[in-house]
């Protein structure tokens, strides 16, 4: 599937390059790095998203790039970048409406709904870490951009694995110095991002599911940092963005649970769509801020399905979870 990918891209002379709402620095990075490895191949192309989270814009600022939302100029190919799922394009999706365009999709989540175009999936913990090693050619600019898709998709490498080490030490070999990447996140006195996160502390509820802790609060902005933040007292932890439509969740490493099924299911059951990985995930739809129990009751049936949960819980004579609120 490697060859038939860079084949599209050698054949093809302007691509449309999408990537999902509210992109992260994994998908931007990825998105600036093709984008600029087709301009080294003198190739046309541009990026197209309908939002861009905090981090990502910190790296398109950092990177002297920018996303187009509309007026997209018309392009001979469609390269879509760490997407599962048509719905989290958003306004994007419209692009796909032209059936003589060629549609590569280039991700690293374990399920998709673009399985009909020409897919490339890859068990890596990011999007980037697959272009690194399809790209022929790079420049440090390509490098940075993918470095910080890895570095923030990987938690700051808390969830790296070793093929991630081995990708990155050739990144480095490369002529780029880790603290470059780190300095394009770096934030100074984020005040409201602060109060965000005490504010989804002040409104979490705790339920406690056998040995497990699982926190589910409400916030309006900063969710993801939020839900990092809770993760160093439980175990899961479920945060929706009224606003946005959306919740974020994420596990802590001790827990065996796979939050990318769960947000899939809750994005369905609120007519949306959700995904991710194992560890972090997410879902947006209707109303979803109200599926913040119903995501606790997955939870609690995903690990009660395991014997040793099962065990302790008896073992303890509890064979109901405690709720309370903090």
């Amino acid at each position: 599937m490697r060859s038939c990918v860079l084949d599209v891209l050698e054949r093809e002379s302007s691509f449309l390059i999408l990537i999902h709402s509210n992109a992260d620095p994994d998908a931007v990075g990825s998105a600036v790095a093709l984008k600029e490895f087709l301009k080294l191949k003198n190739k046309r192309a541009e990026i197209c998203c309908q939002s861009v989270n905090r981090m990502g814009k910190y790296l398109l600022k950092n990177l002297g790039e920018s996303i187009v939302s509309e007026d997209i100029p018309e392009a001979d190919a469609v390269v879509i970048l760490d997407t599962a799922s048509l719905s989290q394009l958003g306004t994007c999706a419209a692009y796909l409406n032209d059936d003589t365009r060629t549609v590569v999709v280039i991700d690293h989540h374990r399920e998709s709904s673009f399985t009909q175009y020409v897919y490339l999936c890859e068990d890596r913990t990011s999007t980037a870490e697959i272009l690194f090693d399809l790209l022929p050619q790079k420049n440090k600019k390509i490098n940075l951009a993918l470095l910080g898709g890895i570095l923030t998709d990987t938690g700051n490498f808390k969830y790296a694995t070793r093929q991630t080490f081995q990708t990155v030490e050739k990144i480095l070999g490369e002529g780029v110095e880790l603290y470059e990447v780190f300095d394009m996140f770096s934030e100074h006195k984020n005040v409201p991002k602060r109060i965000a996160i005490i504010k989804g502390c002040q409104r979490s509820k705790l339920h406690k599911i056998g040995n497990y802790l699982v926190i589910t609060t409400k916030v309006n902005s900063h969710e993801s940092s939020t839900a990092t933040f809770l993760t160093q007292v439980a175990n899961v932890v479920f945060v929706a963005n009224e606003k946005g439509s959306r919740i974020i969740a994420k596990a802590s490493q001790d827990v065996d649970i796979d939050l990318s099924r769960i947000m899939k299911e809750i994005g369905q059951l609120y007519n949306g769509d959700g995904g991710g990985h194992r560890k972090a995930a997410g879902a947006s739809g209707e109303s979803i801020s109200e599926a913040l129990d119903h995501c606790v009751e997955l939870v609690r049936a995903a690990l009660f399905k395991k014997p040793n949960l099962l065990q302790e819980t008896k073992d303890q004579g509890k064979y109901r979870d405690a709720d309370e609120s903090t």
